[in-house]
């Protein structure tokens, strides 16, 4: 079990914004805490993880989402590094969002030191790329449009966190 926190950010998404300068919707900046399952030791594992960010841009939003990848862990000593593939997706709520959805590709690069027998510190980066849905609400004074849309973009993240046995 790993409790994770950190940082994402969201590149600006390009697509279906009609109504937006130059079809864009502005880039986010993301609080992110999650609590990562892992199963498997070295070699190959799977890593599940509920997680919750809060998203400021054009507007506040919330994400209640998973993440989930394959990962592939080797040991040298002390240091566990790790590579992997997988997704993330999330539900978003806000005040002017009526709901949204996003849903990213995600490669995992990390690491966990063990600085004691059964505790270590973990590192990760995030790199992805996906997509992400909004509805706006009716009296939204932020998005122009007022039916669902859709726009893609890149996606990264770090996190840090305690890795329990």
């Amino acid at each position: 079990m790993v409790p994770k926190f950190g940082y994402g950010f969201y590149g600006e998404g390009k697509g279906d914004w009609d109504d937006l300068t130059n079809n864009q919707l502005e880039s986010r900046h993301s609080l992110i805490v999650s609590l990562s399952f892992d199963f498997g030791g070295d070699g190959l594992g799977w890593e599940l993880a509920p997680y919750y960010a809060n998203e400021n841009g054009d507007v506040s939003m919330h994400v209640l989402g998973i993440h989930s990848a394959i990962v592939y862990r080797w040991h040298s000593g002390y240091w566990y590094p790790h590579l992997g593939i997988g997704t993330k997706g999330g539900y978003i709520f806000g005040d002017q969002i009526d709901g949204g959805m996003e849903f990213y590709g995600r490669i995992p690069i990390g690491f966990s030191y063990y600085f004691i027998d059964s505790l270590a510190l973990l590192c990760e980066l995030g790199l992805g790329y996906g997509i992400t849905g909004i509805d706006p609400t009716s009296d939204s004074t932020t998005f122009f449009f007022e039916d669902f849309k859709i726009g893609h973009g890149f996606y990264m993240d770090l996190l840090v966190g305690f890795r329990f046995p």
